[in-house]
């Protein structure tokens, strides 16, 4: 019982992290592409 709780947490932070560390990639996009815009 306590295990499948963990497994469920960990599972959780784990979708999380991926969607977490998903928007700062998108982030980095948007501003490469800013800076791209600017240097035309």
């Amino acid at each position: 019982m306590v295990v499948r709780q963990n497994l469920q947490l960990l599972s959780q932070l784990a979708e999380e992290h991926q969607a977490y560390h998903h928007q700062r990639k998108q982030g980095a996009n948007h501003l490469e592409e800013s800076l791209a815009v600017l240097q035309n």
